[in-house]
């Protein structure tokens, strides 16, 4: 099983909730690669700047997705 994971990040503002929680995302790809996820992708389209690689590097999303 490969799984993909969409957390909406269509925008980063620090302390703004307009993203999914880290954390959530985080959760949701250990419980899948405990139930024998051979992979777990976090894959996102452009954000609203219409560039791909706006808000996902400034993210703190990205820390976890290198664990």
């Amino acid at each position: 099983m490969r799984v993909v994971l969409k957390p909406n990040l269509v925008d980063y503002t620090p302390g703004n909730a307009i993203n999914t929680h880290p954390l959530l995302v985080l959760a949701a790809a250990e419980s899948f690669r405990r139930i024998g996820a051979k992979s777990v992708v976090v894959a996102e389209g452009q954000d609203i700047s219409g560039t791909r690689n706006w808000c996902f590097p400034k993210a703190v999303i990205k820390s976890l997705c290198e664990r």
